[in-house]
């Protein structure tokens, strides 16, 4: 409401003559002379911007609001936006959320590949984002997960999974962004009609631009989270709507309410900023490539498709069986499931009782009753069932306006194609050179985490890993690289790139995973990563290029997988970890794979663990985290030359300054400037010992070393010696 305009001017002459008084207050102490008021300057000062801070406050309210003296101070009044809302919208968003699940995404093998979020908006019908479950053959290998949340005891509830029945129903658009499907009706001896869920209503208007708005979601597949009311509505399209709120990779499919609980998006990307010709723009004004990463873009709003237009594209869906119309029909039913009655306490099914006497009434028709200042119920089901599934329905494909951008950015975390079967992986080969290479040996074996059969030596896929179970990271890590073309024979109609290695699609995000044969509070997951404030890469120890070789597809395809096991990741800056970003690590690790080519290596990795290395407060799967992050980062390089074993020792060291502001850590160095002597790196890591042909191996000191500097400089197309 606008205040009373004859209020606001004169509180503004009120505010200019105060304006006037400072000004007059402080010529008069510049010149030496007596203050208006007989107190210091600095009090003066002091008073003057409090009553100014005042009276400008009182200008934005009511008559009805002002103290009839108008240099009273009024106690407890609204200032801006009237912020305060009945109890009542607290109870709804509890009965709202039951709705919200967490849809579990499998490979055809029945691997858990990511997450979404989904929710319900018929008796048995979900509805999620066509990026989350773009097929038929997807969504019946997966699930929707309910009660995967937090309570007020701290004790989680029992989430219950659902399977989905897309042969029933199954609905989709890509340009809109959703998947309609049939949900099974019952797991075990929970029925689905338990959860209710929301109607989709096709009215517009249901949120104007500047109102608030709320999402419930499961980001990253974490429990389930409220993005509650500090989302302000930006923008109505046709099809879309554009809004500020929190959302996170695996948000994709959550429901976007107005403060009357009322569905009015299905959210399922970020927006960002372009340029005219469609391109995405960074932060500084430069086009985006992927190789810089979504931190880099300039996101302006989250963006999900208007409820209206997924109506409209639902009643004109065609193709559809007898048992799918129905179940789409139940979805369009015009009655709301929200609705305040006023029945007659004897009529009611408790026989006058109340929700007071433990919680909300359901009564035969499958209302359920709440008894708050106005009765409150919500059709929690009561769908009579549906008829046996014909064929699998033809999937309709509604016109609309293409998503922002050819290759809009979303929100889907998704884990790359591993191999589960961990029985056929070997592990670091110490002859791999052709003469023994042994491991660095593990002098302190209370630090470390052991597998059910009392080992610590991870084996992957042409590499092993130890982990410090106290730091959560890998002590060090041993791999063997192989850059040789013969070590690759690729196999006709094999996509060796990281796409057809991951199996992910291109706007999919990588999940990592955790190992199983460890204990899970003895690794960092994948949420650490992802909800560390954008301050770290999920930064490899060992290169996923390094180890992607073998003599067939399977085995390079099990190698890229196994390199994305948190077992293999430490919190490294972007500006130490990237090439792209003039990062040290990378440019390294570029360095030695450029040698590789034509060579064989082994590599020695890990972290420069210090007792004093400073503390990230995250959070884990569990909860909230206290971490500490290395500062320093070894790497040793070892080659059979003809004269025999040369080694070389690097450590480097990335800026953490800067963490919360994700500046970059730049470096000019030659790599000469980063040997080490084979007995400083051992001197600076507690536990490890260094196997002793690697130590007589050390090249620190020779003539061999200037080489690095050499090569390093002339494939940056310098001179030697520049």
């Amino acid at each position: 409401m606008i205040p009373d305009e004859s209020i606001v001017t004169s509180t503004r002459d009120r505010y200019a003559g105060r304006t006037r008084q400072r000004e007059q207050t402080e010529r008069t102490l510049s010149t030496g002379g007596s203050p208006l008021v007989a107190d210091s300057p600095e009090r003066v000062n002091k008073r003057l911007s409090h009553i100014e801070r005042s009276e400008m406050a009182m200008a934005t309210q009511l008559p009805a609001e002002r103290a009839t003296r108008g240099e009273v101070d009024v106690l407890e009044r609204i200032i801006g936006t009237n912020d305060l809302m009945s109890v009542t919208f607290l109870d709804m968003a509890v009965t709202v959320a039951k709705t919200v699940g967490r849809v579990r995404i499998r490979s055809a093998a029945g691997q858990l590949m990511g997450y979404g979020t989904g929710f319900l908006i018929g008796p048995h019908v979900l509805i999620t984002n066509n990026h989350v479950l773009g097929a038929p053959d997807q969504a019946v290998r997966s699930e929707i997960e309910f009660n995967y949340q937090d309570t007020i005891s701290g004790l989680a509830p029992v989430p219950v999974v659902f399977g989905l029945d897309p042969a029933s129903l199954f609905l989709t658009d890509r340009e809109l962004d959703y998947t309609v499907v049939a949900v099974r009706p019952r797991s075990g001896a929970t029925d689905l009609a338990s959860f209710g869920y929301n109607r989709l209503v096709e009215d517009e208007g249901k949120v104007l631009i500047g109102e608030y708005l709320n999402i419930i979601q499961h980001p990253n597949g974490e429990p389930k989270q409220l993005a509650l009311r500090e989302n302000r509505l930006m923008d109505v399209l046709p099809a879309f709507l554009h809004y500020h709120t929190d959302t996170a990779p695996g948000s994709s499919g959550s429901p976007v309410f107005n403060d009357q609980w009322e569905v009015v998006g299905l959210h399922h990307s970020g927006v960002p900023k372009t340029d005219d010709q469609g391109r995405y723009l960074t932060k500084d004004g430069r086009v985006w490539t992927r190789a810089m990463g979504e931190h880099k873009i300039d996101w302006i709003a989250n963006e999900g498709a208007r409820i209206s237009r997924i109506v409209a594209g639902l009643k004109t869906a065609a193709g559809l069986s007898a048992a799918a119309r129905s179940l789409r029909d139940s979805v369009l039913d015009p009655r709301s499931p929200v609705e305040t009655l006023q029945k007659d306490a004897g009529a009611r099914p408790d026989g006058g009782r109340g929700a007071d006497a433990g919680g909300p009434v359901v009564g035969l028709d499958g209302v359920a009753t709440w008894t708050l200042p106005v009765q409150i119920s919500v059709r929690l089901g009561g769908y009579a069932g549906r008829a046996a599934a014909d064929t699998a329905p033809a999937v309709p494909a509604p016109s609309g306006p293409a998503l922002a951008g050819a290759d809009a950015l979303l929100e889907k975390l998704v884990a790359p194609d591993i191999d589960n079967g961990y029985g056929n992986r070997k592990g670091y080969q110490e002859r791999f050179l052709g003469v023994a290479v042994p491991m660095p040996k593990v002098t302190k074996v209370s630090l470390v985490s052991k597998m059910d059969d009392g080992e610590y030596v991870m084996p992957y896929q042409h590499f092993s890993v130890v982990m410090h179970k106290r730091r959560r990271l890998a002590l060090f890590t041993a791999s063997n690289v192989d850059g040789r073309k013969r070590s690759k024979e690729p196999e006709p109609g094999r996509d060796y790139s990281r796409k057809g290695l991951t199996g992910l699609g291109p706007n999919d995000q990588e999940k990592w995973v955790t190992d199983p044969r460890i204990p899970e509070h003895h690794q960092l997951p994948d949420v650490f990563f992802t909800k560390d404030r954008q301050s770290f890469d999920k930064g490899h120890i060992v290169r996923r290029e390094d180890v992607c070789w073998g003599r067939s597809y399977a085995m390079v395809k099990r190698a890229n997988g196994d390199t994305f096991h948190t077992t293999n990741c430490s919190p490294q800056v972007k500006g130490f970890n990237q090439s792209g970003e003039g990062g040290v690590w990378g440019q390294l690790e570029n360095f030695i794979m450029r040698q590789a080519k034509q060579e064989t290596y082994c590599l020695f990795s890990g972290p420069v663990f210090s007792d004093d290395d400073e503390a990230f407060e995250g959070v884990d799967a569990r909860g909230s985290v206290s971490v500490q992050i290395p500062s320093r980062f070894w790497k040793i390089v070892i080659a059979n030359a003809d004269a025999g074993l040369q080694a070389f020792a690097f450590v480097l060291e990335q800026d953490l300054s800067g963490v919360a502001f994700r500046e970059e850590f730049a470096v000019n160095a030659a790599w000469a400037e980063h040997l080490v002597s084979m007995a400083a790196l051992e001197a600076l890591l507690d536990g490890i010992e260094f196997p002793q042909a690697v130590k007589a191996a050390d090249q620190f000191g020779s003539p061999i070393a200037d080489e690095i500097t050499r090569r390093h400089v002339e494939s940056l197309g310098g001179a030697p010696g520049a």
